[in-house]
């Protein structure tokens, strides 16, 4: 794969933040274990999130606060020494005593995560890598998390996760001015029709993670109910089954498109089906932990690859790039809480059970169907009248490079037109911004540096290669 700098560069940051996020909640599940209060086990797993919460929002908001570049290099550094304050305490520290601190822990993760998953989505608005780079980033996440949950202890993975923070910080203090807490042009709202769209892919993206969410979380507390009382180990080797739901996906997006990668979806969910019958069983508890480690993988792979590639095409983009983490994290709150104040999880029969898993199922198929639509579908283009019938019949010649259809519109603009970059975005009625950020997506599609590239790519077939 010829991946440019800044992608793997990103990429390696992400992995090592999932890496990182991990680690966390296996110490904050390891301090859950001393406590007796059966209510309390499965809370203090999820509480945590909540602060996390926090820290992606608060993340978003100092992008909009704080313009100062030094100023953001001080809060990341303050950010980073409020994790590794909060871990050596709680690896000094072996009590309930150390509560508070986990949500310290929690927050400054969050914000490090909205960072994370905020740079990443910039660096891979066009990228035709981006399904595999999040695949293998979480794969090789999940690998390395359980090598160390069997090798180490946890407070010692505490400790390298407090190390990893370090890391990261040096990283992002050594790296290139351009790499790092950049502003790069978002997309531009274009018109009512643009917004419209957009927004109802984030809301039909939004419910389907509540539907999932209400899926898994019977599952999940009754997974954590068996870890507790040492039935059953959750960070065993069944957690492998989540390398193949996102490797998987990962390729399945990039190389047979979107159509393919929300049929692959659905049948990920409808193979967690067997999950329905895993509160009543006694027995084979590995077997229905890797299915449902199956189904998380699709589920976080699902909002995580949704998000980070609709949140620059938004006004928020920094709001929106972590958006499914907190989302779920919220909505797992407050359903497992739910769950456990009526005691839904113990009283729900097997066969309720199985009619509400259908019918979730079914919404899930129905909201599948209207995500992912281009804003400016063929039609659009050919209706435009501020573009001449020559310039859309130029657009052929892009077929090979998976531009979008409005990105075809521009390219054609970029060619046939010897306006400056200002008159052409007057004349198509968008904004500079935007088509400053359309050109940057052609270029990346193309291989052409620049417009005279274009050109030649249309006289020849060949550009000139970076």
């Amino acid at each position: 794969m010829n991946i440019t700098k800044k992608e793997l560069f990103y990429s390696l940051l992400f992995t090592m933040f999932l890496i990182t996020y991990m680690a966390v909640l296996s110490v904050t599940d390891s301090i859950a274990n001393g406590l007796s209060d059966e209510f309390a086990l499965p809370m203090l797993h999820y509480l945590p999130g909540f602060t996390r919460i926090v820290g992606f929002i608060s993340f978003g908001f100092s992008r909009r606060l704080i313009k100062s570049t030094n100023k953001r290099y001080i809060l990341l550094i303050f950010t980073g020494m409020i994790f590794l304050v909060s871990s050596t305490v709680m690896a000094l520290v072996s009590s309930s005593a150390v509560l508070p601190f986990v949500f310290l822990l929690s927050l400054s993760l969050g914000y490090t995560g909205g960072l994370i998953y905020y740079c990443l989505s910039i660096a891979l608005t066009v990228s035709v890598y981006k399904g595999r780079l999040l695949g293998i980033c979480c794969a090789l996440s999940v690998l390395i998390q359980l090598i160390m949950q069997n090798l180490i202890k946890s407070y010692t993975q505490l400790a390298l996760a407090a190390f990893l923070i370090v890391l990261l910080i040096i990283i992002y203090i050594k790296a290139p001015s351009d790499y790092i807490l950049e502003d790069p042009l978002p997309f531009a709202s274009e018109d009512e029709n643009f917004d419209r769209t957009i927004i109802k892919q984030l809301a039909v993206i939004c419910l389907i993670i509540f539907i999932m969410t209400l899926m898994a979380c019977h599952t999940d507390i009754s997974f954590l109910n068996l870890s507790f009382a040492g039935n059953i180990n959750i960070y065993s080797y069944p957690r492998l089954f989540m390398i193949l739901g996102y490797v998987t996906l990962g390729f399945i997006v990039d190389f047979k498109g979107i159509k393919v990668f929300t049929s692959a979806f659905f049948c990920g969910i409808l193979i967690s089906f067997v999950l329905v019958l895993m509160p009543f069983a006694n027995d084979g508890f590995n077997m229905f932990l890797s299915v449902y480690y199956l189904f998380i993988s699709i589920y976080i792979f699902f909002y995580t690859y949704s998000f980070m590639s609709l949140a620059p095409r938004t006004s928020f983009p920094e709001l929106w790039a972590a958006g499914g983490r907190p989302i779920s994290e919220l909505l797992t709150c407050i359903i497992t809480f739910l769950m456990m104040k009526a005691s839904i999880h113990n009283n729900l029969s097997p066969l309720i059970y199985c009619v509400f898993y259908i019918i979730m199922t079914i919404a899930l198929y129905v909201m599948l169907t209207s995500i992912y639509k281009d804003p400016y579908p063929e039609s659009k283009i050919k209706e435009t009248p501020d573009v001449s019938s020559s310039v859309v019949s130029s657009v052929n010649i892009f077929d090979n490079y998976c531009l979008t259809p409005r990105e075809k519109e521009v390219a054609a603009m970029l060619i046939e037109s010897d306006l400056s970059m200002k008159a052409i975005a007057l004349e198509m009625n968008i904004s500079e911004r935007s088509l400053y950020r359309y050109s940057s997506s052609i270029y990346e599609k193309t291989g052409a540096q620049n417009r005279p590239g274009l050109i030649k790519l249309l006289v020849t077939g060949t550009v000139n290669k970076l």
